[in-house]
Order: structure tokens, then C-alpha cells, then sequence
């Protein structure tokens, strides 16, 4: 029997934000959160959430899930609340594919300010 060949789906910004979507919750009409094309920047703005996602198809036999990330809070205000950036590998019906941070969450990674 052959040994199966990797393929790896790259899902990044190569074409902009096509085939992701963008969301965020809250907000004023000046100061909403966004999300900069190339690199994916998310802008929390006064928004509460902003969010960005991508569905695709985990193959029978996964390698390897990988992402790269830069995060930078603005800490100026300790009065405010915390900031955080969070990720998640979810399955069609909202359930999380592999064990999540904290119990009650469905993401897998967390860094919060």
C-alpha cells in the first residue's frame, strides 16, 4: 500500500478577504470594528466583537492545522475591559473538533490582554 501524500489547503489572505466572513457586534457608526484586507487585521474600534471566519473541509486523515498571528492591545486604560483574541476549529453545527481552552468555550486558543 502507498503512503498517502500531504496536501496542505492554504486559507490565507493570498486574495484578499474573498471567502471569509467578517462580522462585529456593537459599535458606533464612527468608531465600528473592521477588518483590513492582506494580512487580516482586525480593528476592535468600540465595536464588542469583531470577528473573522472561513469554512472548509478537515480531510479523513488531517496533518496539521497552522496559524500565524501578531496581537497587540492597546493597555492604556486599565479601566477598560480586557481585549483578547481567540481561535476556533469548529464543525458544522457549532461543536468544537478538538479540545478547547476552557470548558463552556469553543475556542482552542486564547490570548487575552
Amino acid at each position: 500500500m502507498a503512503a498517502a501524500t500531504a496536501r496542505a489547503t492554504r486559507l490565507g489572505f493570498d486574495h484578499g478577504l474573498d471567502g471569509w466572513t467578517i462580522r462585529q457586534q456593537g459599535g458606533s457608526v464612527q468608531g465600528r470594528g473592521s477588518v483590513t484586507a492582506g494580512s487580516a487585521v482586525l480593528h476592535e474600534g468600540d465595536s464588542f466583537l469583531v470577528t473573522l471566519d472561513q469554512s472548509f473541509n478537515v480531510p479523513n486523515r488531517p496533518i496539521a492545522a497552522v496559524f500565524t498571528y501578531e496581537a497587540e492591545f492597546d493597555t492604556t486604560d486599565p479601566a477598560f475591559i480586557n481585549d483578547a483574541f481567540e481561535a476556533a476549529l469548529l464543525d458544522a453545527d457549532g461543536y468544537s473538533l478538538v479540545h478547547t481552552f476552557h470548558a463552556q468555550r469553543d475556542a482552542y486558543f486564547n490570548l487575552t490582554e
